[in-house]
Order: structure tokens, then C-alpha cells, then sequence
């Protein structure tokens, strides 16, 4: 088995109404070297402007083999985060044949501003049959806590709870224990929307390579720990700084809302 660091939820956008940068990869890639880390989730929110545009530049920039981008000696592995009509994150880990299939699997594609309810999310997931990873992103945050739904969708919804180094403190314990107690993996992210954020809280996974599939039965083998960076707190606030920064210099994009009409003939 092979160690591999990753941190498993990363915005390369500052926000979901800012442009995409085509030198953000390089500062994110620089960023995880210099915390020792192997690689990165891409999870940017599916109703976030230029979702797939960024994708596109990248795939003219980088190599993109094995569900994940190579950005110099750092791998970034594509995904997405969903916010569900009940207000629940949910980040999927996924090559981008099955991204798009699941954009295109709802009533209106996600990339358009579509927010479907955890069940319906649930119902699309089986019917599709996908290879993805479905985390649950900050499940103890207080206005986007997962544990409000029966446990036997919970069940369904989630491979994964997340320990994230922008809500970590009082939360963290409780998260394990309810990771634990319904077989869940246990994995850590950022959250970070800006280079130096990245790596405050990242996931080790013993894999036995390091494509998707051999990251997906790590997490799925429970074969995970999550680590907080022990100046997390100073990382996630630098972060936060530079994603505030941005958001006051770069050009705002139209905000993504599903079509009226599209909704009404779906």
C-alpha cells in the first residue's frame, strides 16, 4: 500500500460568481508541495459560473488521465460540491465522464443551477450506478447539518463525513463518532476558495496507486484519516483574506439559475 496526502475539498475559484484564473492551478499545485501533499480534490460548486469552461481550460493546459488532471508533480482529481434543496453540501469525487453524466442524470442539470432534495438525489445516484465518492461536506455545520435526515438516507447519500478546517474545533470529535457509528470513512479538506488555505485540513489514504478508482476503494475501505495542519487556523484565515481580495477585484459573473422554460418542460 501507498501513502497518499490529499486534501479532498478545494475551490480554484475564489467564489462561484468570479471568473476562473488559468494560473490558479499553479499556485494551488505550489501550495500543496509546500505542505508535503500529494494532491487535491477539485470540487468546486456545480452552479458555479464557467463550471465546465474551467474544466475545458484545463484539459488545454493539462494532461488528464485515470480521473485525475496532472498539474506538475501534483495530481488534481475532479469533482464537484452539490448543495442539496434541504441546504446539505455534498462533494462528489469523480472522473469527468461520470461528472457529466451526473450534470445531465436530473430534471435540469446541476451545472445550470439545479438543486435537487437528498432523496431524489439518492434515487439518481442508484439508477445511474456512477463510479463517484459522495462526502459529506461540513455534515455539523449549524445551517447545513446532514444529521437532520433519517439515518437510513444518510446511508444512501454518503460514502464519506468530512472534517473541515474551516468549521474545525467543538464539532470534530462528534463528526468521528458519527462517521463511525454508520460506517462512514472519515476525510479531511479544506475548503479552501484560495492558494494558501490549501492543505489546513487534508486526508491520508493507503491506496494501492493512485488513480480514481484506487482513491474511491480507499475511502470506501475506511482506509482514511483525516489530519488538521497545526497552523490550520492561520492557513483557513489567509485563505479567507485572499478569496476576499479577489472577490473585490475580479469582474462579477451573472449569477447561474436554472431556465424557466427548460424547468417547465423537464
Amino acid at each position: 500500500m501507498e501513502t497518499l496526502r490529499i486534501d479532498l475539498h478545494t475551490h480554484l475559484k475564489a467564489a462561484k460568481r468570479t471568473p476562473y484564473q488559468d494560473d490558479a492551478p499553479e499556485h494551488f499545485a505550489r501550495a500543496l508541495s509546500e505542505r508535503s501533499l500529494d494532491a487535491l480534490a477539485m470540487t468546486e460548486h456545480f452552479h458555479a459560473a464557467q463550471f465546465w469552461e474551467m474544466h475545458d481550460a484545463m484539459l488545454d493546459r493539462y494532461a488528464y488521465r485515470r480521473g485525475r488532471f496532472e498539474v506538475g508533480d501534483t495530481l488534481f482529481y475532479t469533482g464537484a460540491e452539490i448543495t442539496l434543496r434541504e441546504r446539505i453540501d455534498v462533494l462528489i469525487i469523480a472522473p469527468l465522464a461520470d461528472l457529466r453524466r451526473i450534470d445531465r442524470a436530473f430534471a435540469h442539470p446541476l451545472s445550470r443551477g439545479y438543486h435537487p432534495g437528498a432523496r431524489e438525489f439518492a434515487d439518481v445516484f442508484d439508477a445511474l450506478g456512477v463510479d463517484a465518492l459522495r462526502i459529506g461536506a461540513h455534515p455539523l455545520r449549524p445551517d447545513k447539518r446532514a444529521d437532520r435526515l433519517p439515518d437510513a438516507l444518510i446511508a444512501r447519500l454518503f460514502d464519506a463525513f468530512e472534517i473541515n478546517a474551516c468549521y474545525a474545533g467543538e464539532h470534530d470529535g462528534r463528526i468521528a463518532h458519527a462517521s463511525k457509528r454508520r460506517g462512514l470513512a472519515l476525510t479531511g479538506g479544506s475548503d479552501a476558495h484560495a492558494h494558501p488555505g490549501v492543505g489546513a485540513a487534508w486526508t491520508e489514504a493507503a491506496m494501492s496507486g493512485d488513480t480514481f478508482h484506487d482513491l474511491r476503494d480507499a475511502v470506501l475501505g475506511r482506509r482514511t484519516t483525516a489530519h488538521l495542519h497545526p497552523a490550520h487556523e492561520d492557513l483557513t484565515r489567509a485563505g479567507r483574506d485572499l478569496k476576499q481580495r479577489l472577490k473585490a477585484e475580479l469582474p462579477r459573473l451573472p449569477k447561474v439559475t436554472p431556465d424557466a422554460h427548460e424547468m417547465a418542460l423537464a
